[in-house]
């Protein structure tokens, strides 16, 4: 049924739209099709003990529609390999996806910040905040926790650092909508050879300020637990690992491939539905 109602709305015309405006921070609308649909039954005969099936299955307990869920991040969230994920929630839910965001954009930081997609947020129903490794890779202080938030009065100079640019984003997402629902994905493992320290823990390797990328995984998690933002820990999860990361990352075992997202999607949807609200108990 929520298929159907998917396929509706690409008849209808509101589900087909990529965004073409001058406009440099302006959300990009997912952009549902058959091809979209008959990939995600590919990758799920490719992996048949995946757990598509059953996730399925489960957000069928669930609807979002008519409603809007806003993804907000760099590269992470916004290469077209992760329409994979996204599709499976338009799908699973019945509802419209759009995402904010730009590769290589870090939390803090005075340029290439998404601090500038935070200060043009519309308002959506659900915000699904999709941590990026830029913060780590660019070299921003990662501050405090407290950055940019009540104690400090909300100072934008604070928003610089690692923490104090997600705060800020935090609060732009309060202000667009107190009742929405809002979940975090922390960063997933990442597989390169000279940085050993996205994959695993006490190996060394730092950046150029001697932060390893666990502190800034650290530091959001610090961030969403005070905000009450459920934060999905991917780094923590056993689908990825030294041994299998080539099927399903790209060469720079940093940005995952469709198989990658394909299996990480599920792992989102289950916890996204964790977060929402099952048909008939509102």
């Amino acid at each position: 049924m929520k298929r159907l109602t998917l396929l509706l709305l690409v008849l209808l015309g509101l589900c087909d739209v990529s965004c073409t405006t001058d406009d440099d921070f302006a959300p990009m609308m997912l952009h549902c099709s058959s091809q979209g649909t008959a990939l995600l039954d590919s990758l799920a005969a490719r992996y048949p003990l995946a757990g598509y099936a059953e996730v399925m299955a489960r957000a069928g307990g669930y609807s979002l529609q008519g409603a809007t869920v806003a993804y907000i991040g760099a590269s992470l969230a916004n290469n077209k390999e992760c329409d994979v994920a996204k599709r499976m929630v338009a799908e699973a839910l019945a509802c419209r996806v759009v995402t904010y965001g730009h590769g290589g954009y870090a939390f803090g930081a005075e340029t290439e910040t998404l601090k500038s997609y935070a200060d043009q947020l519309g308002c959506h129903e659900v915000y699904i905040i999709f941590c990026t490794t830029n913060d780590y890779f660019r070299n921003v202080p990662i501050g405090s926790p407290a950055d940019c938030t009540e104690s400090d009065g909300f100072d934008k100079k604070h928003a610089l650092t690692a923490c104090g640019g997600l705060n800020y984003l935090i609060r732009q997402i309060r202000l667009c909508n107190p009742e929405a629902t809002v979940v975090a994905f922390n960063c997933p493992k990442f597989f390169n050879g000279v940085r050993t320290d996205g994959m695993a823990l006490q190996t060394g390797a730092t950046n150029d300020i001697a932060l390893a990328f666990h502190d800034y995984l650290d530091a959001y998690s610090a961030c969403f637990r005070q905000a009450g933002i459920p934060c999905l820990l991917q780094w923590e999860l056993d689908c990825f690992t030294q041994a299998n990361w080539k099927e399903f990352y790209m060469e720079d075992g940093v940005h995952l491939n469709e198989n990658g997202y394909f299996i990480l999607g599920i792992r989102q949807l289950h916890f996204l539905l964790d977060c929402l609200t099952p048909l008939g108990r509102d």
